[in-house]
């Protein structure tokens, strides 16, 4: 459909309880960039439009198309994750550590030493998710 493979899916949004229904665009899931390009999106609007040559206003069929369901499909990537011990020995640009789970009663010898393991798995960037308090450092007043 407007040169593009799509599919319908059902999805579960867990902060609000609620399930929705979208269409995906299935081709940005194999690219190495985070969408469709400028020449895509391009294609896509002119291919879009074309259904509604029919429409001799122009902000009118400019509506038409923001409403059109593949025109606002979602650009979806692959999500991919490893646990702190698969990635030893490896090396990743970005890291996102979520430490919300650990609790106090744990952070002894083995916890830092997993938390430096974790740490150094990063080349680039670390993200930091749900820092304990502990970790941070407060200024004296």
């Amino acid at each position: 459909m407007y040169g593009f493979r799509f599919c319908n899916v059902l999805l579960y949004h867990r902060d609000y309880d609620i399930e929705f229904e979208a269409k995906i665009i299935m081709d940005v899931l194999h690219t190495e960039v985070p969408g469709l390009s400028r020449e895509q999106n391009d294609l896509l609007f002119a291919n879009v439009m074309e259904d509604y040559a029919d429409i001799s206003q122009k902000r009118l069929r400019y509506k038409k198309v923001k409403e059109n369901p593949y025109f606002n499909a979602l650009q979806v990537k692959y999500g991919y994750a490893v646990t702190c011990h698969k990635a030893q020995g490896g090396e990743w640009r970005n890291v996102f550590l979520d430490l919300g789970y650990v609790q106090q009663a744990y952070m002894g010898e083995n916890f830092y030493r997993w938390l430096y393991t974790s740490i150094t798995r990063s080349s680039e960037r670390l993200w930091l998710v749900n820092l304990p308090d502990d970790f941070v450092a407060l200024p004296k007043i």
